[in-house]
């Protein structure tokens, strides 16, 4: 028996534009063709290596206004599946993908391509899903591609975010690599960059922007095969993301809150300011205990927030910094307080990343670890690892916040409270120190100093102090330094002997 093709490969796309279609504008199409060999040529570097005899535009000519690649996809990878018919299929495929083209008018579809066929008209969907029996990527589909019932997926998560206003580069990226993924050898499942970069390239298009939501799009899927060096392709079972988002949804939310905290705690203790973490009142701070290290008061994330548009001095600092014990004591030493209070924008992400690095840190449990692949072990090893700095990161750039003893009060403040913020940059040098940010950010406003800074001049201390009227103790002259919110803080007592050294050496004190 002989098996007989009735079409031959390159008559094809010529009887399905025939059905398709009952009249094609040659002349316009010689113009679209042009515009694409230019953006071929322009981007060269950036696209697949043209094949030792280029047929590329020949093809586009003669199956306008399918791009090429469209064509080659639908019957070297699609047709390779045994219940597609490469005619009759391609015919049913594409004629619901004009339609919905004809239907949304794109304004970026210079031609049909590959993106075009799209998941989220239902035709398209049960004719890929039903007809071709490929319902095994169903979850792959409402999760990432199309939304089917009320969650949006992540293609069109990607257009409504990043590319706002733009042609649905997340969708085009997704459709792309869910048509390159149906072939029924596993070597020709999938695309690489250039790849796609010529799949999706058209003049209204752009190769950088194709890039990003290929890089966004592979960071945040849950379905694409994440294994080294594979190709663009969805598989049909989760992949590390969607294992570790379970993991996520499945931590204890009591037990992320206590691990963040005591993470906090940690990353804001230091030798320098004496830290009272999460404070909820004047009743949490001493007025003085004698180590000579002012206050570091960090103020609950869930208790006060501040807003990075709208900086006001909240209630609970004003009432800390005012009074002591039960609240109705009034405070003696207000400039030995330095408030840290979180920014509001800054809190879901911290939460996100504790929430992470527990999730992470849970599946290195060697009764996960044995049902996943040996690749995937190293990769969770290695998010594992950068876990940890990204959660230092999040609480630095989270807890950016300082308000510190000023007659400079801020806008609107009823008491001697200035603010100044830590800008993000800073916050992301050095992960893991934060009490080093707060003091390097108290130091470049002039009011903290350490003891191996040099010592205010004398003139100054003198004038700025009762030492200016006559006699006054050393004791008494240090506490003045405590209370006066005029004056600088001083971490200890050296930097405040070296002053009054270098006072009575230059005649300045008694």
């Amino acid at each position: 028996a002989t098996v007989i093709d009735p079409t031959e490969d390159d008559e094809t796309v010529k009887v399905i534009c025939r059905r398709l279609f009952t009249r094609i504008d040659r002349d316009k199409a010689r113009a679209v063709i042009s515009a694409y060999k230019s953006l071929w040529d322009a981007n060269r570097e950036l696209l697949p290596p043209a094949p030792a005899e280029d047929r590329r535009l020949d093809e586009f000519a003669a199956g306008y206004p399918l791009h090429p690649e469209l064509v080659n996809v639908l019957t070297q990878k699609t047709g390779t599946l045994g219940n597609f018919q490469r005619v009759r299929g391609m015919l049913r495929l594409l004629a619901r993908t004009v339609a919905r083209v004809w239907q949304t008018r794109p304004a970026d579809a210079y031609a049909i391509h590959t993106h075009h066929i799209d998941l989220g008209f239902e035709p398209i969907r049960l004719e890929l899903v039903t007809r071709l029996k490929q319902d095994i990527y169903v979850p792959a589909i409402k999760a990432e591609i199309a939304t089917v019932e009320t969650t949006p997926a992540l293609a069109e998560q990607l257009d409504a975010g990043p590319f706002r206003g733009l042609p649905k580069y997340g969708s085009y990226v997704a459709r792309c690599a869910f048509i390159h993924t149906l072939a029924f050898n596993d070597t020709l499942r999938g695309l690489n960059a250039e790849e796609l970069r010529y799949a999706i390239l058209s003049p209204g298009t752009d190769v950088a922007f194709i890039d990003d939501a290929r890089k966004r799009f592979a960071t945040d899927s849950a379905y694409l095969d994440d294994k080294p060096g594979a190709p663009l392709r969805f598989l049909a079972e989760a992949n590390l993301t969607q294992i570790i988002r379970r993991e996520e949804t499945n931590t204890d939310r009591d037990e992320a809150r206590t691990r963040l905290n005591s993470f906090i705690r940690d990353l804001f203790a230091g030798p320098n300011l004496n830290l009272i973490p999460f404070a909820s009142g004047p009743h949490d701070v001493p007025d003085d205990d004698g180590s000579g290290r002012p206050y570091l008061v960090m103020l609950g994330y869930e208790a006060t927030q501040v807003f990075s548009d709208a900086v006001t001095v909240d209630n609970l600092v004003e009432k800390v910094f005012l009074h002591k014990g039960g609240g109705t004591d009034w405070r003696h030493n207000r400039n030995n307080l330095v408030f840290l209070v979180a920014d509001a924008a800054g809190v879901p992400n911290m939460k996100a990343k504790m929430l992470r690095n527990i999730a992470l840190e849970s599946l290195r449990q060697p009764g996960k670890l044995k049902d996943l692949a040996d690749y995937q072990v190293a990769k969770l090893q290695e998010l594992h690892e950068r876990s940890k700095q990204e959660l230092a990161l999040a609480v630095q750039q989270c807890f950016r916040h300082i308000f510190y003893p000023s007659r400079n009060r801020l806008d609107e403040a009823n008491c001697d409270l200035a603010h100044t913020v830590v800008d993000i940059q800073t916050a992301s040098d050095r992960p893991g120190d934060g009490q080093r940010q707060v003091v390097t950010q108290l130091q470049n406003a002039g009011k903290l100093r350490l003891p191996t800074d040099k010592p205010d001049s004398p003139v100054y201390v003198r004038d700025r102090t009762p030492l200016k009227k006559g006699q006054i103790t050393t004791a008494a002259l240090r506490t003045e330094f405590r209370q006066d919110p005029s004056l600088p803080m001083l971490v200890g007592d050296d930097v405040f002997i070296k002053g009054i050294r270098l006072g009575i050496d230059q005649d300045d004190y008694v």
